[in-house]
């Protein structure tokens, strides 16, 4: 029992000697080198993560780099990129029309940024360039279709009547022997509605040269021309002699510079436009049917890009424009529209009979009578009879016809003599209409020829 005290006592001795030596329990030490050995783990998980991600953003970049530089047939992902502008087309009409090839044409406006090129075709044929100012260009509604289109790349179209005529440089030139020198497009025109245009330029102080049209023979044909020496256009008659019946000066014009002629004829009226502008004008009445041509006086002139149109047809057509801009991007947009060839005016639209424009200005019903306004100007320049004969009739929505009245001490249009290039306005009078019906239809007879306006802006 002492012995084994006695042992128990040295052993607590020894143990506290080992703890004054600072000596820790044997199991501790493990605890410590299990706790050491997990952080180091920790640490080496840790580290390997951000390895891999930057491994994976490092490969991402370079993927990207690839997609960039891929081939441009090749399509790659975008997110947000903006849209180019194209040109845009805006119609002042509905998409689907009727029209007449008496009234004035429709405009048709195309804008767009750094415009470069307007194209217009009528049922898919050749195409006319519209002029622009880089931001808008204005085209008009054609009357005619395009039925001769020549850059003069050869000669086949063409007759030489007299004068000496040769494709120089990828023009038509003529260099007349005397007199002057003509040549002909191998067709006959309408002689009623028409237009022909091309580029003329005289090349000489004294040349004179421009378009023939309604050509019988060579002493019995119509013109259009620039006058080099006098400076001056000009639209006449030749029968053995030249007969200028407008001559309109103009001190700009040049020799050795380029003009666009065009020579609009619409039910005998002849208007002669350069570089899209109107020059002169004149009414010849009715024309006998005839070929378009080219006519130089004196010296030389040189043509291109030479033109015929003929009246629209009676039925459906197909208008189509086409705008591009500097940068290669492109509109279009396609028209469908009727011709009808009876003369049938609108309210506020003029339509052009027997030499004079006609528009019907307003409509107004009082308790008492109906009242049209019209507005009528003469297109020759010299003066003429306008006579509303017989008796104008108004048409209601129900059908019942109206006859003109006479009111006193009225404003009413005046039927007499109406000098060259003036107009006149006034009334013409009817009976009062019936409760609740609305003027539709007048019916007008312009030195007994039948013209028609609806009234009703709806229809």
């Amino acid at each position: 029992m002492v012995g084994d005290r006695k042992k128990i006592m040295e052993k607590r001795s020894s143990l506290r000697s080992w703890r004054e030596r600072g000596g820790k329990l044997p199991h501790r030490n493990m605890y410590i080198i299990i706790t050491g050995v997990f952080i180091v783990l920790i640490a080496l998980l840790f580290y390997s993560f951000s390895i891999n991600s930057a491994g994976n953003n490092s490969s991402l970049s370079r993927q990207q780099n690839k997609t960039s530089s891929l081939p441009e047939n090749i399509s790659k992902p975008t997110s947000n990129a903006s849209k180019v502008q194209t040109p845009s087309i805006t119609l002042n009409s509905p998409k689907n029309l009727i029209y007449n090839t008496s009234t004035p044409p429709i405009d048709l406006t195309v804008s767009g940024i750094n415009l470069s090129t307007i194209l217009l075709s009528v049922d898919d044929g050749g195409s006319s360039t519209i002029p622009n100012n880089g931001k808008t260009a204005i085209a008009k509604m054609p009357l005619f279709i395009q039925v001769l289109k020549d850059d003069f790349s050869n000669q086949q179209k063409w007759t030489n009547v007299n004068g000496n005529w040769g494709i120089k440089n990828g023009r038509y030139t003529a260099t007349p022997p005397g007199n002057f020198s003509i040549a002909l497009a191998d067709m006959n025109i309408p002689a009623n509605k028409f237009a022909i245009e091309g580029t003329i330029n005289n090349k000489g102080t004294n040349s004179s040269g421009g378009l023939i049209f309604s050509y019988s023979n060579s002493s019995d044909f119509y013109y259009a021309l620039a006058l080099g020496g006098t400076k001056q256009w000009v639209i006449g008659w030749y029968n053995g002699k030249f007969n200028h019946k407008t001559v309109v000066d103009d001190s700009k014009l040049q020799v050795n510079k380029d003009y666009r002629i065009k020579l609009l004829f619409i039910d005998g009226v002849a208007t002669l436009l350069i570089d899209g502008i109107e020059k002169a004008k004149y009414n010849f009445g009715t024309l006998l049917k005839g070929s378009p041509g080219l006519l130089v006086i004196n010296s030389s002139t040189e043509f291109d890009d030479f033109s015929v149109f003929s009246p629209l047809s009676e039925g459906s057509h197909k208008l189509t424009i086409v705008a591009k801009d500097t940068a290669g991007n492109a509109s279009s947009q396609t028209v469908n529209f009727n011709v009808s060839l009876d003369v049938v005016g609108k309210l506020g639209i003029p339509v052009v009979k027997k030499g004079f424009e006609i528009t019907v200005m307003s409509v107004s019903t009082t308790m008492s009578f109906t009242g049209i306004l019209l507005q009528v100007r003469n297109m020759d320049n010299t003066e003429k009879a306008f006579k509303l004969t017989p008796n104008p009739i108004l048409l209601a929505s129900t059908g019942n016809q109206y006859e003109r009245i006479t009111k006193a001490r009225s404003n009413e249009i005046i039927q007499n003599n109406i000098y060259g290039m003036a107009k006149r306005e006034g009334f013409v009078y009817f009976e009062n209409l019936k409760e609740g019906e609305i003027p539709e239809k007048l019916v007008l007879y312009v030195n007994g020829d039948k013209l028609e306006f609806m009234l009703n802006a709806s229809k």
